[in-house]
């Protein structure tokens, strides 16, 4: 409990160091992975999870939180950053391109679920999150409570003379010649 009153989101350290060990964390069950089963997790697999930490370190986790252009700004960064990482070398740029032809093909059963997912639903998810979660409701046209405009009196005084506006003429419209 000491630890979190020492490093609590008050102090803007005590989330981002929480962060920073989970991220150690992920590498190192990447590492056991890697040497338990021999494989590597694909490029484009940890483009997108390192991707998706971005962001959530961004959002959620550094402290104080950041404007929203800012966030589009800094993820603009790491997208530029995880691209060119997945780029690096010819030979990570032809896994990546793979994998990319793969799902757009549907080559075998996995890639069919792939393609379903990036091609359905994700766009179907998108949809009913701008319709639903992001749009506000419709409201209707306000009620009409004050008058804009309310009659004129119909008498006013004016230096103890009372002069009744519905009868009383200008004096600088007397001269005026009718069109």
């Amino acid at each position: 409990m000491k630890l979190l009153q020492r490093f609590g989101p008050e102090t803007g350290f005590g989330f981002a160091l929480f962060f920073l060990l989970g991220a150690l964390a992920l590498i190192a069950l990447h590492a056991l992975f890697e040497r338990a089963t021999g494989k590597r997790i694909p490029r484009i697999f940890q483009a997108g999870l390192t991707w998706a930490a971005a962001y959530v370190f961004f959002r959620w986790i550094l402290f104080p939180p950041i404007p929203s252009s800012l966030l589009y700004i800094y993820m603009a960064v790491v997208t530029v950053a995880v691209i060119l990482l997945m780029i690096e070398s010819p030979l990570s740029t032809e896994e990546c391109k793979q994998r990319v032809v793969a799902t757009i093909l549907g080559e075998t059963p996995a890639y069919r679920v792939a393609q379903a997912v990036t091609f359905v639903l994700i766009p179907f998810s998108a949809f009913l999150l701008s319709r639903y979660l992001v749009t506000p409701p419709p409201i209707g046209e306000p009620i009409e409570l004050r008058v804009y405009h309310s009659a004129p009196p119909r008498s006013i005084e004016v230096h103890g003379e009372i002069y009744d506006l519905q009868t009383a003429k200008n004096p600088f419209r007397e001269e005026e010649i009718p069109l």
